[in-house]
């Protein structure tokens, strides 16, 4: 997990708007956005990505079922 922290740092420093890591062990989920601080989500069946990307929602159930 510590090179895909790594490498969503690197993708914020480098201009995207948002990076999110879904780890389904944990069933947990790190968003990460410029300018803001690393937010930790779990046992969340969803997570909402407003407002860098209106309206996406992403449905974790099917990755936290395996």
């Amino acid at each position: 997990m510590e090179d895909l922290r790594e490498k969503a740092a690197t993708s914020i420093a480098s201009g995207a708007c948002v990076a999110v890591l879904i780890d389904p062990e944990t069933r947990s989920a790190e968003i990460y956005r410029p300018g803001r601080a690393l937010e930790k989500v779990t046992g969340s069946p969803s997570l909402r990505l407003d407002p860098e990307l209106p309206g996406l929602e992403l449905d974790l159930r099917p990755v936290f079922s395996r």
